[in-house]
């Protein structure tokens, strides 16, 4: 970890009651160490193998009109028949 910054959070009196059980329960070493993991657990809840929610959300949206669904080795097996076409009228010229 790199350098650190202190920082101020205000907490309401149940929030800083749960935080201080969870110290004294031994589950976490400081009041700092349950910080760190509810960051990290937010930010890894925002992304998602490099997406945000709303960019998942975008590309759920555009699969979903973008027409109907096809079978996938039904539909190599036409890129592939389209692709040798292709292949053999670019040959025969």
């Amino acid at each position: 970890m790199g350098r650190l910054e202190t920082i101020t959070v205000e907490l309401t009196p149940d929030m800083a009651e749960a935080v201080d059980a969870a110290v004294r329960s031994g589950r976490f070493d400081s009041t700092g160490d349950i910080v760190l993991a509810a960051l990290e657990q937010w930010q890894s809840g925002r992304l998602i193998h490099g997406y945000t929610p709303e960019e998942f959300d975008r590309l759920i949206e555009e699969g979903e009109t973008s027409g109907d669904p096809i079978d996938g080795p039904q539909a190599m097996r036409e890129l592939e028949t389209e692709l040798e076409a292709y292949i053999g009228q670019r040959d025969s010229r």
